[in-house]
């Protein structure tokens, strides 16, 4: 790509006049250069392509004349001159109009900074700028079940730290109106107001409600079903005893069944299996036949 001329054009309060010789950098490359004239005092000066980006108000010409107490700069009212004690540079007590807020800042600081006011007032300019951009390019799109309606942002604790959020209000297909986090809508974390998930934790509180007889649930002896991350050998109804032997058991009913203890794990393990083809199938083929279309529920909810 080839260089870009920027002669005859403006950025901020500086005319580009002509291309400057490139000036060598620390680091071994070339930068290109711009000689532009103020637009405000006349003054041609020298400036990097890059700093043209920033978009400068003018050459520092503003910011060379002394400041005025009394006076008003743009958002700032300068009070009073500060003492300089071991300072350099000379400081002056400001009032923010925008908020009211009293600080302290440098000749350099209240030029550069008199549009915007004080520091929070500052910040808050760029907070409402990130959530105009954020309604322009949010507002009214649709995420799965949800619909954007508004955006606002608000302070939340992360930790230690006090950190700007922003929230979506949206409209559930359920017709539900809820505030939800937008990083979680973005990444498709949340993509229901919820509505879904009660109902499907209501059905699964009935089935479980259905699926208990006898103080014992057919969910939990269903073959096949998750091993507890409590046992120590790895295997459903079997423990390690201190001698080093092994323990079979099975609960049912409420009542726990010894199984005898083994010299090994896989005479244990033989002794629980058997247990349960006994204990359980029997029980299983009773549910099924009893609470048909339970069992069914059940079946494919395991499947």
């Amino acid at each position: 790509m080839g260089k870009v001329d920027l002669k005859g054009k403006i950025f901020g309060g500086l005319e580009v006049v002509g291309e400057a010789e490139p000036k060598k950098m620390p680091s071994g490359q070339t930068a290109t250069c711009w000689q532009c004239r103020c637009l405000k005092c006349g003054s041609v000066r020298t400036y990097f392509a890059t700093s043209l980006k920033r978009d400068l108000k003018d050459c520092g010409c503003s910011r060379n004349k002394p400041i005025e107490v009394g006076r008003t700069y743009g958002n700032i009212t300068i009070l009073s001159a500060e003492e300089k004690k071991d300072r350099r540079t000379a400081q002056f007590r400001c009032r923010c109009e925008r908020c009211g807020t009293v600080f302290v800042d440098t000749a350099q600081g209240i030029y550069l900074h008199q549009d915007g006011g004080c520091v929070e007032c500052r910040k808050e300019r760029k907070w409402e700028a990130k959530l105009c951009d954020l309604k322009q390019k949010y507002v009214g799109k649709e995420y799965g079940s949800l619909e954007i309606l508004d955006i606002s942002l608000r302070n939340t604790r992360k930790g230690r730290y006090t950190v700007r959020t922003a929230f979506a209000l949206c409209r559930c297909v359920c017709g539900t109106e809820k505030e939800i986090p937008l990083d979680r809508i973005l990444d498709g974390a949340a993509l229901t107001c919820g509505h879904d998930t009660r109902k499907n934790l209501g059905i699964g509180h009935d089935l479980a409600a259905k699926a208990a007889v006898g103080g014992t649930s057919v969910l939990c002896i269903m073959p096949g079903r998750k091993l507890n991350k409590n046992s120590s050998t790895g295997r459903t109804g079997v423990c390690e005893l201190k001698d080093g032997k092994y323990r079979a058991y099975i609960n049912f009913q409420r009542r726990q069944y010894n199984l005898g203890v083994y010299d090994d794990l896989e005479s244990a393990v033989k002794a629980r299996k058997s247990a349960e083809q006994e204990i359980f199938g029997d029980f299983l083929s009773w549910y099924a036949q009893t609470f048909p279309e339970i069992w069914e529920r059940i079946r494919r909810k395991e499947s």
